[in-house]
């Protein structure tokens, strides 16, 4: 890349006479488009450049209100998702305005209006980019979605500032309050760009964008560990974790693009996925009680099994977005079924059937707030993966059908368990990103 932007002084609402450098466009092989970052400057400029009593949100929301979903973040959010916000409503309103706003966008369901959420994402949307990716809702009358865009620029941001790669040792973070690379928090959010590229990756199917390496490891480990650590820090390091083992096996099943795909033969490969599944388990979903954090050691297991329901030619129908018309009723495995498929067509019945149960077991406001892409993103492929294997076990043709009985999926039971929870959860707020993706289970059925 070219020479590396400086670090930025904070956006202060009284800044006027201070304008913040431009960023993002220092590497082409990183940039987004262009309109996206010129968005982002422009915005960001505007903020900066009001007075301190009149901050860009108050003709939306009231203070009042931002106040109250300020603490609706904090009370609802961060129990069940690490992406904590340290600052006091006041600091936030003074120096760090446009992070005020992306926290008031994601809080926002079930407390503001639609018209209202949807006036504030195009405040929200360019500014605070980890918060809008994390929490994004596609706006009224647009299909495209913008999310892979949005790591991309976060990432881009990254690398300007000098937060993605280590530039010294990470044992203790710097109490310089100005050093925005070698501080907790630049490690924090580098980790929150890694999970939530890696989710994405393995939902989607595409190729990680942030390689796992000896940097991101001490960043993580050193999170976790240091003595400035936050109380959900822990929690983020185990779901960096679980999303790792996650990311980890699906390239190395070879789900991705034209890579070959795991044999179910491959007897020593398959034994060395499940040492890391039970690795993991041991380390992470056995040390914490969260529901959410269990629920990824059943994903890791779909994600293994998987495999038995692919063919040459149905590599990309695993990919998001899980959604009826993608399904095929004549492109399913119909093999000469081997001792080696008996393990994988009940692991992956077993797998599906705990991931559904796990969600169902939330607590409606559990599952509602988190972000798309962490938790119910993961009900959908598992509903998913169910749908396919009762059509490999019951289409004309199937071989499978003989050595399991398509009852014991409880196909219907589940699919119906899941659009009652998405009629709950849309009921609450028809913002909520995770009652509409539910609601998708109807047309499976």
């Amino acid at each position: 890349m070219s020479s590396r932007v400086p670090p930025r002084n904070p956006v202060s609402l009284d800044a006027g006479s201070t304008e913040p450098r431009p960023f993002g466009r220092s590497s082409k092989k990183r940039r987004v488009e262009a309109s996206v970052v010129d968005d982002f400057e422009d915005l960001e400029r505007s903020s900066s450049n009001q007075d301190g009593s009149k901050l860009e949100i108050n003709h939306v929301v009231p203070r009042a209100i931002q106040i109250q979903l300020l603490c609706k973040y904090r009370e609802e959010i961060e129990p069940v998702f690490p992406f904590p916000i340290m600052k006091v409503y006041e600091e936030l309103r003074e120096r760090s305005p446009l992070l005020l706003q992306a926290v008031v966008y994601a809080a926002s369901p079930g407390v503001l209006s639609s018209g209202v959420q949807d006036e504030l994402t195009s405040i929200v949307m360019k500014l605070a980019i980890l918060v809008a990716t994390f929490w994004y809702r596609t706006p009224k009358n647009q299909i495209h979605i913008a999310i892979d865009r949005f790591i991309d620029l976060a990432i881009s941001v990254s690398d300007d500032i000098g937060i993605s790669k280590l530039d010294c040792a990470l044992s203790v973070a710097s109490a310089n309050l100005g050093d925005q690379v070698s501080s907790s928090d630049a490690w924090r959010t580098w980790n929150l760009c890694y999970l939530l590229s890696a989710s994405l990756g393995s939902s989607m199917r595409i190729p990680p964008k942030i390689a796992w390496d000896a940097d991101l490891e001490m960043k993580l480990s050193s999170l976790e560990y240091g003595r400035d650590a936050l109380s959900t820090d822990g929690f983020l390091y185990r779901f960096v974790r679980a999303e790792r083992l996650c990311q980890q096996i699906t390239v190395e099943a070879g789900y991705h693009g034209s890579d070959s795909t795991l044999e179910v033969t491959d007897h020593a490969e398959i034994r060395r996925i499940q040492n890391l599944i039970r690795d993991r388990k041991a380390q992470v979903y056995s040390s914490v009680s969260c529901p959410s954090l269990k629920l990824y050691e059943h994903v890791a297991t779909l994600y293994l099994h998987e495999r038995i329901l692919h063919t040459p030619t149905n590599k990309r129908s695993f990919a998001a977005p899980y959604v009826a018309e993608r399904l095929s009723m004549s492109d399913f495995p119909a093999p000469l079924v081997t001792p080696s498929d008996i393990p994988f067509l009940y692991g992956l019945r077993d797998a599906c059937r705990a991931v559904l149960n796990t969600i169902m077991a939330f607590e409606v406001m559990e599952i509602a707030p988190p972000p798309l892409l962490m938790l119910s993103a993961k009900a959908y492929y598992a509903n998913w993966l169910l749908t396919k294997l009762y059509i490999a076990v019951t289409a004309s043709g199937n071989t499978y059908g003989a050595f399991i009985n398509a009852e014991s999926l409880e196909l219907e039971n589940h699919l119906g368990k899941m659009a009652d929870l998405g009629d709950t959860i849309c009921t609450i707020d028809e913002a909520y990103v995770a009652g509409k993706g539910l609601l998708s289970a109807k047309r499976l059925r």
